[in-house]
């Protein structure tokens, strides 16, 4: 068993989002949870345009600084106490306002971001508190341009609805009075609504979903050009005709690694069915090709699935290189932007090359 990682396609992806969120005039930060905080991965998306990173744990920003010579944000619940001792990483997720100013006048970091709750449910600062607590920590000469807010959607719930992005695109400029707020955005289900709003100052969006599965959260990742870049095989080991006529297969694949509601099936036209813990069921469209009994098919994956694959020992990784795809993309990247030197030249010269892992569970010593 192996889930297959197309490389080309992540930073393809990557490149796509850049070029959205900088039509927006918002910068990207990609998201890394400790799953994915690997070279491969990490340069992928450097090789796409992303030169801002964040991370939801110690362990995975540590190692996305490490991959890219850049400090990682770290986005986390909890980031105020882990980052105590973190290196090379901005905490984040602070609650109130004593939060930021005990995290400052700590020295453990040079900047922090006050949360805000929002309809995803994440915790943080009530909304109608967000300007009184703004300018609470502006009275502090020492602590300007020191923090930002951040907010989440898309993580617990689905897209956010226009009028409450409106609501707080107009909050912020109230609280911000004409200074340089830094605002930082999460997360993949707000970009097919970035023309929808504007926020003024310096503003970021979090993605990590749509650059890594190419799916954005109630919507089509399609419609912006993005491609399904990972993958695990499977084999078919049943073919079944259904009461009313339709035609059903099984794979060799279940719960144990996929979120069964978000998976297709490469160039077979089918729709999940249900799922036991090792096996799958789709259906078939009238008139979609159905594979033989024992053939081998590709789940493209969504990121529910994807999580939970890479985080599967059991299941071999083995990468995807595509011939001149790394060049292409760096040609359309926006001008002034600097890949990791090295990596579009370094990735073009794998191609054609399938780099598995020695062990389950694990890459291989270039790519881990």
């Amino acid at each position: 068993m192996a889930v297959i990682l197309d490389v080309a396609g992540i930073s393809h992806n990557a490149s796509i989002i850049r070029g959205v969120c900088d039509g927006a005039a918002l910068a990207t930060r990609a998201m890394c949870k400790q799953a994915y905080a690997i070279p491969a991965i990490v340069e992928a998306m450097s090789a796409g345009g992303i030169d801002r990173f964040g991370a939801s744990s110690v362990a995975a920003a540590r190692r996305v600084a490490r991959i890219t010579g850049r400090e990682c944000g770290l986005f986390g619940i909890d980031a105020a106490a882990q980052g105590r001792s973190a290196g090379a990483i901005t905490p984040a997720m602070h609650r109130n306002v004593d939060a930021v100013i005990q995290a400052l006048a700590a020295s453990r970091a040079n900047f922090a971001w006050l949360s805000v709750l929002t309809s995803d449910g994440r915790d943080g600062l009530a909304p109608a508190a967000l300007m009184g607590a703004v300018h609470a920590l502006s009275a502090y000469s020492e602590l300007r341009g020191r923090f930002g807010v951040l907010l989440n959607w898309g993580c617990l719930g689905g897209a956010p609805p226009r009028d409450e992005l409106q609501g707080f695109a107009d909050l912020l400029t109230k609280a911000a009075a004409g200074a340089a707020l830094p605002v930082s955005l999460g997360g993949s289900a707000l970009l097919p609504l970035l023309g929808c709003f504007s926020i003024p100052g310096s503003c970021e969006v979090r993605v990590g979903e749509a650059i890594l599965t190419g799916t954005i959260p109630g919507s089509d990742g399609s419609a912006l050009g993005l491609v399904r870049p990972i993958s695990l095989d499977a084999s078919v080991v049943d073919l079944q005709m259904t009461s009313d006529g339709a035609r059903r297969i099984a794979v060799d694949r279940g719960k144990t690694c996929l979120d069964i509601e978000e998976v297709t099936i490469r160039d077979i036209d089918a729709r999940p069915f249900a799922a036991s813990s090792e096996l799958a069921l789709f259906d078939l469209a009238p008139g979609a090709r159905a594979p033989q009994l024992g053939a081998k098919v590709e789940l493209l994956l969504g990121y529910q699935s994807t999580l939970r694959t890479l985080l599967n020992r059991t299941i071999r990784r083995q990468m995807r290189y595509s011939p001149g795809a790394f060049s292409t993309i760096a040609r359309r990247l926006p001008q002034g932007t600097s890949p990791r030197p090295g990596t579009a030249r370094r990735f073009d010269e794998r191609a054609g090359q399938n780099v598995n892992s020695r062990h389950p569970g694990r890459f291989t010593a270039s790519d881990s």
